[in-house]
């Protein structure tokens, strides 16, 4: 299988041509203009970008093929004043890669501050001495806004929990001076939205702890989606939806085990939690990673939460390593939920896939298989279009995205086996310099083509990436949107109601809350 890896410069050029001669080299029409690439020893691009606006500055990313470790390196160039589009550039490759691996290259356009940002990326083939000309529309325009928060934070949702018809965001963090680790400072964060991509002041709970995750659902069937965090401890938190726009008082949940068993001691700081339906009587079940196992807590009635005093604790499941984020979906077809959850250890990464439908016990195992080096977030959605739900996984270690199609077995296991299999994924992607990669993970039809896209977190560059579908579970390469410093998770919704899917950041190093809308169409 081809590796595939990004190679981010700054290289620009102070090439300036007028709409007539960019129409000339888009379409191809004789040699209207002198070429740019005429008197440029070695490889050339002429790029002529589309679309509209005026840009400060334009920063260039390439992709290139590579037969050995997936490596890419980070070089920052002069950065010169931009232009109008469209425009034609002058691109050869930087340093250190070789023409003849070059796949694809990407533009992003900056506005001042980067409140404007536009990007578009084309595949491409280039030989050693090759002077080509291509066309690059850039495919995603973006508005950015910043807000400031109490708190920084560690994950967020967004969701319509007010029933107004609008977006809502609910974020976990913790507050300036608290302490990571510690039984304090944690703070739950309700922005209401109003409809436009902008949003009410925040409504804010404390969290005697320091949360990790974040999940809405609606957990006592009233119609209203409530919230649920995991965190340092060993209990998880209920906040109930109340009417008004109002959150209910904190609800401890403890996730104090069944029966012991000897490869799992009393669990405590969950980092990460599903909700679901695992052994189909009807009622939402809670799933929670407390490394090495998983604690299963299941629901007892429809009208209460899952945390009633008679609610069932399975024994904790022994599923090994760290296990760190969980993803839920019938991955068999059986119409119970079955869950896949990532386990890292030293240089290992490994997603077990654990199928729902025991009555008593929720969870059995059904495969593990390797996914890149120690990963970092993974989604599950369908991915190729064929109505059955598959694996996106990240690693920031290796710099990488993969995705694991699912192969319609009744065992939910992907073409692997019950022991740890190195089972190839169906797509890998490399997207930079290995230990600085993707952190976090979110998936919507951004560009409203029909076909799933990704964006994922890069805390080092730091940049959102922005992947369109291919279709048949392929992406393109990604389009980078800047960022505040340590982005920590990701949304994809329609926060302003113009029918297009935009995009919410958050950041774990500050508290600031960034907002994509889109403005593509």
């Amino acid at each position: 299988m081809t590796s595939l890896t990004y190679f981010r410069a700054y290289t620009m050029t102070t090439w300036f041509v007028r709409n007539a001669c960019f129409v000339v080299l888009a379409l191809g029409i004789g040699t209207g203009c002198a070429p740019v690439c005429s008197r440029t020893d070695g490889a050339c691009v002429e790029l002529a970008v589309s679309g509209a606006g005026t840009y400060e500055t334009y920063s260039i990313e390439w992709r290139h093929t590579t037969n050995e470790e997936p490596f890419a390196a980070i070089r920052r160039g002069a950065t010169e004043a931009g232009g109008g589009l469209p425009r034609i550039f002058r691109l050869t490759p930087p340093p250190s890669v070789s023409a003849e691996t070059v796949t694809s290259v990407g533009v992003l356009g900056l506005s001042h501050g980067g409140m404007e940002q536009a990007g578009g990326s084309i595949e491409l083939t280039l030989g050693a001495d090759e002077h080509a000309r291509h066309v690059l529309p850039l495919g995603l325009r973006v508005e950015r806004t910043d807000l400031s928060l109490d708190a920084s934070t560690t994950d967020l949702v967004a969701t319509d929990l007010n029933g107004d018809g609008t977006i809502d965001l609910a974020l976990v963090g913790m507050t300036e001076g608290a302490n990571a680790g510690s039984l304090s400072g944690g703070l739950l964060s309700v922005l209401y939205g109003n409809g436009d991509g902008t949003f009410f002041p925040p409504l804010t709970a404390d969290i005697p702890t320091q949360p990790f995750s974040v999940k809405a659902v609606d957990i006592n069937a009233d119609g209203q989606k409530d919230l649920f965090t995991t965190g340092v401890g060993d209990s998880l938190s209920l906040f109930q939806n109340l009417s008004f726009d109002q959150i209910g008082p904190r609800t401890p949940i403890l996730i104090n085990p069944g029966p012991p068993t000897i490869d799992c001691p009393t669990p405590t700081n969950p980092r990460s939690l599903a909700v679901g339906d695992l052994n189909g009587d009807g009622v939402l079940d809670l799933v929670g990673g407390v490394r090495p196992c998983l604690v299963v807590l299941l629901g007892t009635q429809k009208s209460g939460f899952v945390a009633s005093g008679d609610a069932l604790r399975p024994s904790p499941l022994f599923v090994g390593d760290s296990l760190t984020r969980l993803a839920m979906a019938d991955f068999n077809n059986d119409l119970r939920q079955d869950v896949a959850v990532i386990r890292t250890a030293q240089g290992i990464g490994n997603i077990s896939v654990l199928l729902g439908g025991e009555l008593m016990k929720g969870l059995s195992f059904a495969t593990t298989f390797t996914a890149g080096n120690e990963p970092t977030d993974l989604l599950s959605a369908e991915l190729n279009g064929d109505k059955k739900p598959d694996l996106a996984v990240v690693s920031a270690k290796s710099s990488s995205l993969h995705v694991f199609l699912n192969k319609g077995l009744v065992d939910g296991s992907f073409g692997g086996g019950p022991a740890v299999t190195n089972t190839p994924a169906d797509f890998d992607y490399y997207l930079g310099l290995p230990g600085y990669g993707p952190t976090c993970l979110a998936s919507g039809d951004i560009n409203q083509d029909g076909l799933l896209d990704l964006a994922m977190c890069d805390a080092a560059l730091p940049t959102i990436g922005v992947m369109f579908g291919r279709g048949g579970g392929g992406f393109e390469p990604p389009i980078r949107l800047l960022v505040d410093r340590t982005p920590s998770a990701i949304a994809i919704a329609d926060l302003d109601g113009k029918g297009q899917l935009d995009l919410v950041v958050s950041h774990a190093a500050s508290n600031r809350l960034t907002v994509f809308l889109n403005r593509s169409n």
